[in-house]
């Protein structure tokens, strides 16, 4: 509906954006080494278990692994830049639903950004008498709440726990949310929560500072990861492949690195009204959702300056459809004077290097 600011007011299952920050979560709760290893061997559960398997091990693809592609065990950074499920399935089993949870929370999941426009209004009944409060343009997202992970616990259930960590199951966040836990991770764990307005409509500064005292050396490693994943050619944000077997590459700003990460959500089921008389004529069930976000910097400085967040909703593949559209924003930020642009530098690993106020900014979302 046009009423609702989807980047502020609608959670969206978060797909693979999630992976680097369970990979950065494992390590900091002491689940996994910074140098963790993870062999994919395409499935999690067994080889004819439908779920619980790698995106790359289907019939089509004459069920390779990732592990087969680069011969041994995957580096996180491959794991990023390849969006390899086994990896990420094998951190959250390590980590278990509830401190999983706890983190995806550290990094602002369910709970409202209050980035200047959310507002309290009155909740009345059927006589026009105040029976309370609620809290509209902005949704906190969704996690797991302790009754659900109770539930989860006492049925014995496996696969929740692990599809948690590539973003399925009870877990959403808005745009702004996934851009906002980017500019994080850019930072290296220091929190600084969105604003829109600079004086917000609550009258109250952002709700979160501080620091979430991530291991430095994990963080370098997922910029790296998010770097190849658009700048080399097995990476899922680098090109996108047309039916006449050509390519175009998904981001083409010169003078400009990127760090991204592409996603792709389960989406219900559309119905499409055709004709416009308020009657669906046909539901579409192919399509998912499409998610694109990174970071975006001058090479010449080689750090991360600015989060992007694009969200297509039933667009399919996120690197085919959410890609080019944030490939048109950092366009915007270099034509608005955001970023030089234009000046080439050489290829190396970004360092995260936290400073000031606005070092990392959400620079945009689109859904």
């Amino acid at each position: 509906t046009p009423e609702l600011n989807r980047a502020l007011e609608a959670p969206y299952p978060p797909g693979s954006l999630i992976k680097p920050i369970v990979y950065v979560s494992a390590v900091r709760a002491g689940a996994a080494d910074r140098d963790v290893e993870i062999d994919c061997n395409g499935h999690y559960f067994g080889a004819n278990e439908p779920f619980g398997r790698c995106w790359i091990y289907r019939s089509q693809f004459r069920f390779l692994t990732h592990s087969k592609q680069v011969g041994g065990p995957l580096p996180v950074e491959g794991a990023i830049s390849r969006s390899c499920n086994i990896f990420f399935y094998t951190l959250a089993d390590r980590m278990g639903l509830p401190t999983l949870t706890r983190w995806y929370r550290e990094f602002g999941l369910g709970e409202r950004i209050d980035c200047g426009v959310a507002r309290e209004e009155p909740v009345r009944d059927a006589t026009g008498a105040v029976i309370g409060t609620r809290w509209v343009g902005e949704h906190p997202g969704i996690l797991p709440s302790e009754r659900t992970m109770a539930e989860i616990a006492r049925a014995r259930d496996r696969i929740a726990p692990v599809i948690a960590g590539i973003g399925q199951g009870p877990v959403a966040w808005t745009p702004l949310q996934a851009a906002n836990a980017y500019a994080t991770l850019a930072r290296g764990g220091v929190v600084r929560d969105a604003t829109i307005l600079r004086s917000n409509v609550s009258g109250r500064p952002p709700r979160r500072t501080g620091d979430l005292a991530l291991d430095p050396g994990s963080c370098d490693r997922v910029l790296e990861g998010l770097r190849q994943a658009v700048a080399e050619r097995h990476g899922t944000g680098h090109h996108v492949a047309f039916a006449d077997r050509t390519q175009e590459p998904v981001i083409n700003v010169p003078g400009v690195r990127v760090w991204a990460k592409t996603g792709t959500a389960q989406a219900p089921p559309l119905k499409v009204d055709d004709d416009g008389d308020g009657t669906p004529d046909r539901t579409v069930r192919e399509l998912d959702h499409g998610w694109f976000v990174g970071l975006a910097g001058d090479a010449r400085e080689n750090r991360p300056r600015y989060a992007i967040a694009v969200f297509v909703e039933h667009g399919g593949s996120g690197g085919k459809c959410a890609g080019p559209v944030a490939n048109q924003v950092i366009h915007a930020l270099v034509q608005e004077g955001y970023l030089q642009g234009a000046a080439r530098a050489a290829p190396g690993r970004a360092t995260v290097r936290p400073t000031g106020d606005g070092d990392v900014e959400p620079a945009g979302g689109a859904g």
